[in-house]
């Protein structure tokens, strides 16, 4: 039996400080080689553990194999001081065993690298994400803030339009689980669309846009089929559909603005209780359309809103702030609009008139920080004192 002695733990420790120099440096330059940028920010933060694991197994397994080499008398030879080779056996296997841990380790690096490769695609990174939303939100009922942001990140920092659809794919399909799970009621989806939200404002093409705006339809969709009371993920995507409203006028002159109307309009067949905000969508999409020059979509806009409008008649000022909003920019654009304007004004009745009604609206927009539609509804109403509307129809 081989005991270990001075000479062989020097050997053997200096064996091991190579081989752990050797283990370490080789698979960190495979992680840095092969996986991308963005990627290896999830793996450090989300996948650490699994990065350690790979690590300890290559480095830590052909170190204690070659402890138990050593322990075990050093294989079936035993060192002889009275033979004239005893000088060159215990060098020989000392070189022997390092050369053979040092092939493991780089064969062993080359598979972990290979095994990443495949691991740490970026479609397997977002599905195992969204898996753990998943799973967190059957345990739980809420989703996992944490690899829902990951998921976002890769959407907004992807480098190429296809990394953002992907990302994009993942958020539809976890949203469509979460929907059907018997824990949603309503409110769990506020991430997801402001995720979507954030892709689709970071950077988007047609494809991407439009990917996105069928998502948001899908669960205006579902939400109808569920359940029947107000939603604040139904409220989520109203404010998202504000904020993008300027995107299709950008991408495509305003061809993919439609639908943005027809999800509004799934929203306000299903949901009373936000109509109000969806009439604010309709406003500013009805705006950046006349910005851009595209008309049609601004009039289509505006046939909307006074549909919205035709249930409540007379007209108050809670429920025709957009509507007026929407005629103060066609007022202002020219006499065509101003024309237009004064033809949809003639056909309403305002309670307790047209004027009161102009003025609370006014008021109503100017407190929500929407200073260039107050504007316009105060040149609206300067032009109605001097010439009201008998005189001009």
């Amino acid at each position: 039996m081989c005991i270990i002695n001075a000479p062989w733990a020097q050997t053997y420790l200096q064996i091991s400080v190579t081989i752990l120099i050797f283990g370490i440096s080789i698979p960190s330059l495979i992680l840095q080689t092969i996986v991308q940028d963005d990627v290896r920010r999830i793996v450090y933060r989300h996948f650490g553990w699994l990065k350690w694991t790979n690590i300890f197994i290559w480095i830590v397994f052909p170190i204690a194999l070659s402890l138990i080499w050593f322990s075990s008398g050093c294989g079936t030879s035993q060192p002889n001081t009275a033979s004239g080779s005893s000088g060159n056996l215990v060098p020989s296997l000392n070189d022997a065993i390092l050369t053979g841990v040092f092939i493991t380790i780089s064969l062993c690096a080359l598979v972990w690298g290979s095994f990443l490769q495949g691991l740490f695609r970026k479609e397997k990174i977002m599905e195992q994400l969204s898996k753990e939303c998943k799973n967190n939100f059957e345990l739980k009922g809420v989703v996992n803030n944490d690899s829902l942001e990951e998921i976002r990140y890769f959407g907004e920092h992807g480098e190429t339009g296809k990394d953002r659809l992907q990302a994009l794919k993942i958020l539809g399909s976890l949203a469509l689980d979460i929907q059907l799970n018997r824990f949603y009621k309503g409110n769990e989806l506020e991430g997801i669309i402001e995720a979507i939200e954030f892709i689709l404002l970071k950077e988007s093409d047609i494809h991407n846009f439009s990917h996105g705006i069928i998502i948001l339809k899908q669960i205006s969709e579902n939400f109808k089929r569920i359940t029947s009371q107000s939603s604040a993920d139904i409220a989520a995507i109203l404010r998202s559909l504000q904020r993008l409203a300027d995107i299709p006028f950008s991408i495509d002159n305003g061809i993919l603005s439609h639908k943005i109307i027809d999800t509004i309009e799934i929203i306000r067949k299903c949901e009373q209780g936000n109509v109000n905000e969806a009439a604010l969508s309709l406003l500013y999409l009805g705006t950046a359309a006349i910005k851009h020059g595209n008309i049609i979509v601004a009039v289509e806009a505006l046939r909307k809103l006074e549909a919205f409008n035709t249930s409540e008649l007379p007209l108050g000022a809670n429920k025709s702030a957009a509507f007026l909003g929407l005629l103060a920019h066609f007022w202002s654009n020219g006499d065509s609009g101003k024309q237009l304007a004064y033809s949809t004004l003639i056909k309403h009745k305002f309670l307790p008139t047209l004027q009161k009604c102009l003025l609370s609206v006014i008021a109503t927009h100017y407190n929500n920080a929407r200073f260039e539609t107050a504007d316009k509804l105060r040149i609206m109403i300067i032009d109605l004192e001097k010439h009201p509307l008998e005189d001009i129809l």
